[in-house]
């Protein structure tokens, strides 16, 4: 990653108009060519030219243009004396792709981040909660409880039920082909096997 950006910033003075020319990338008027969200962080200070009385700098007009999807901005504040005083970010965003909340949102967990990173240098970005206890309370115990209780019966037995009762019917179908239930539980016993023989056994955790 280091030789990577090291080599990008040899070659900032490149404009930009001039890397989508030799890059060439699929145009789309739906989006940049080349990236939908950036990163930018700007360490500069705003200068001011003095001439005699008069005082020049440049002003921030309000005008605001979301050139990327998704952008955020990072800008070192500094007080009167010139030292450091903390940072400043804003966010710039398509309106057609987010609302306000949505981008709120990514400010309060971007938020979250930066304080946990802070409080312990060691921490892993992995590891940093990110949710709130309303928010957890929803996702992780409303919308994915899927405790059920099914009279002691269980799916794989209602299935093999099901496998016995109507071996021809119809058990799945998807863009145009389809599967009777014995021709589906013969792909799940395959598959079954082969989980085992790669070492899967009861109790252990399988993304499916």
């Amino acid at each position: 990653v280091r030789e990577g950006d090291l080599g990008a910033f040899a070659h900032a003075d490149v404009p930009f108009e001039r890397l989508v020319e030799v890059l060439n990338p699929a145009r789309s008027q739906a989006r940049n060519p080349l990236f939908q969200v950036m990163l930018s962080f700007q360490s500069a200070r705003q200068t001011a030219l003095q001439l005699g009385d008069l005082t020049v700098a440049g002003i921030d007009t309000g005008a605001v243009a979301a050139k990327f999807d998704l952008q955020l901005t990072m800008v070192e504040q500094f007080d009167d004396s010139g030292a450091p005083a903390g940072m400043a970010a804003t966010f710039t965003y398509a309106t057609d792709l987010f609302d306000e909340s949505t981008v709120a949102s990514m400010a309060t967990r971007f938020e979250r981040i930066l304080a946990a990173v802070v409080a312990d240098r060691s921490t892993i970005l992995g590891d940093v909660d990110i949710l709130d206890s309303v928010e957890r309370s929803l996702v992780l115990e409303g919308w994915n409880d899927t405790a059920r209780v099914v009279s002691g019966v269980s799916v794989l037995d209602g299935f093999d039920a099901q496998v016995a009762a109507t071996p021809g019917a119809v058990a799945v179908s998807f863009e145009g082909q389809s599967l009777s239930y014995a021709e589906f539980d013969a792909r799940v016993n395959r598959f079954a096997r082969y989980l085992v023989s790669v070492g899967v056994g009861p109790e252990s955790l399988v993304g499916v």
